[in-house]
């Protein structure tokens, strides 16, 4: 689809900001949908509340005019309850505007023509005009806000009462009067306050529950507007989620339509470098990186010609029948054959990396002079005693030899062991024996020698006494005797010669045997 790696990385860079700009528009969306709902609550109810809070203020004002006419005793003083009733006039016109505000609405003709135009002259000279925008109230706070206006309408009526019954105590107290007349106006104003009173309260009650009325809407309505705001939340996470596994999909395609070939192109060359000249770079991809593929398998072609495969180096060596091991300049073991493996009971794994002195026997530098190699260049045919894994020695013939680069450079050390274990076993073995026949042949010498020593002692002995015994003999057979006596004489003479005969035959075959 696209010819060339740049052209790939622009389609993606395009695709994602794409994805981007949806997101952001979606987001933007949900957001402004949530401020229109929590706009809509705030401009239809929060001004009915200020509304009702300003409508309670005035009652309360009301209220309190009416305790400093009360408070008033020095007749002299009756200019203030005329004042205080001016004022009184004032927050009726203040509740009613805030009443009828919510009844009917702030830009409402009803509103505007109430009273003659009066309210609404008091509405903008208070300053409320183009500060809030009272709108209609709802059935029920209207009802409540006619309930309120009727209960203030009588707390009015007898705050006025009671100024007239105030005034008229501080008239009769300038006049002189002092008991009859004062007392009667007196528990006439304690009925008016009392009135008034129930009344105000009333109307206070009534306002209260129009705000309640107004903060429990509120409280619905911000639920409505957590609903309305988690479901747009959620909404945005899912599109969110959505985009972001889709940004994920179209990336690995397009990054495997570009990594893949580079993967394969990574694993060829690598293998190539190993010697496996015969690897060849298998990619599809018409842009640069698969004409990169097509000039590596024309190398690895032109090397594999000329070159002789790694595999089949290591193919000679795996075979070869004594130890090999590869060292680099350190000493440090890089590759060994399978003889050695089978040879010292290691893995092949379990060598590489460790150093040349774990295979001989102390383990120690002493047993593998590396400078001196690497000074001589190599040695040859020298005894050695390796070290198995499980302690065993194995005596080796050893030859080592440094190849070098064509720069002089150590590329590594090549070390070849032979065997030799069990011709070695078989030299002790000679030797033992050897040494154990001329242990015999001196043992038997000298059994000869207590032999012949044995003999010359049994002749002399033996046939001394013997010899003896004829001599007499004969000698007593010339001695005159009887017949009798001259047989047993003749007797002791013949047995003396058979017994000296077979003596004489015992130490000729012991001397012959020696």
């Amino acid at each position: 689809m696209f010819k060339s790696v740049k052209t790939k990385i622009l389609a993606v860079l395009i695709s994602l900001s794409l994805l981007t700009f949806i997101l952001a528009f979606f987001g933007i969306y949900n957001v402004n949908r949530v401020s229109r709902t929590s706009n809509s609550v705030i401009e239809e109810r929060i001004p009915l509340a200020r509304c009702a809070e300003q409508a309670q203020l005035a009652g309360l004002s009301g209220v309190n005019i009416m305790n400093e006419a009360l408070a008033v005793q020095d007749p002299e003083e009756l200019d203030k309850v005329f004042q205080l009733e001016g004022r009184i006039r004032e927050d009726q016109i203040n509740f009613d505007m805030f009443v009828r505000a919510m009844i009917w609405g702030s830009e409402s003709e009803a509103f505007k023509n109430s009273s003659g135009g009066l309210t609404y002259s008091q509405w903008k000279s208070k300053g409320w005009e183009g500060v809030i925008e009272v709108q209609q109230a709802p059935a029920k706070i209207r009802q409540l806000a006619g309930m309120a206006d009727i209960y203030y309408d009588g707390f009015i009526k007898y705050v006025k009462e009671v100024f007239k019954a105030q005034k008229r105590i501080l008239r009769l107290r300038l006049m002189g009067e002092i008991n009859g007349r004062i007392s009667n106006s007196r528990d006439e104003l304690q009925g008016y306050i009392q009135k008034a009173n129930r009344y105000i309260g009333l109307t206070n009650d009534t306002l209260d529950e129009v705000v309640r009325d107004i903060y429990n809407y509120l409280e619905m309505a911000g639920g409505d507007i957590k609903e309305t705001h988690d479901s747009a939340f959620l909404t945005l996470l899912l599109f969110s989620v959505g985009i972001f596994g889709l940004s994920i999909i179209l990336g690995l395609v397009f990054s495997k339509s570009i990594s893949n070939p580079i993967i394969k192109l990574t694993e060829s060359t690598r293998k190539i470098a190993a010697g496996d000249l015969a690897q060849k770079i298998d990619i599809d991809s018409k842009d640069e990186i698969g004409d990169l593929a097509t000039s590596f398998n024309k190398m690895a072609e032109d090397l594999g010609s000329s070159m002789v495969s790694r595999d089949y180096m290591d193919n000679i060596l795996q075979s070869m029948i004594n130890s090999l091991v590869v060292l680099d300049q350190n000493g440090v073991i890089q590759t060994v054959n399978r003889a050695t493996e089978k040879m010292l009971g290691y893995k092949k794994e379990e060598l590489i990396g460790l150093k040349i002195e774990t295979l001989f026997t102390n383990g120690s530098l002493s047993e593998f002079d590396l400078p001196g190699l690497i000074e001589k260049g190599s040695i040859s045919d020298e005894e050695r005693i390796y070290r198995t894994k499980k302690g065993e020695r194995k005596d080796v013939i050893f030859s080592s030899s440094v190849m070098h680069d064509a720069n002089g450079v150590i590329e590594g050390i090549v070390c070849v062991a032979q065997d030799i274990t069990k011709l070695k076993q078989t030299e002790r073995a000679l030797q033992e024996a050897t040494q154990a026949a001329e242990k015999a042949r001196e043992a038997a010498e000298a059994a000869n020698e207590a032999k012949s020593m044995f003999l010359a002692r049994m002749s002399h002995e033996i046939r001394t006494p013997m010899n003896s015994v004829i001599g007499f003999s004969d000698m007593l057979l010339d001695t005159n005797m009887n017949e009798e006596q001259i047989e047993y004489a003749r007797n002791i003479t013949k047995s003396g010669e058979a017994l000296l005969a077979l003596i004489n035959e015992i130490l000729d075959f012991s001397k012959i045997e020696a």
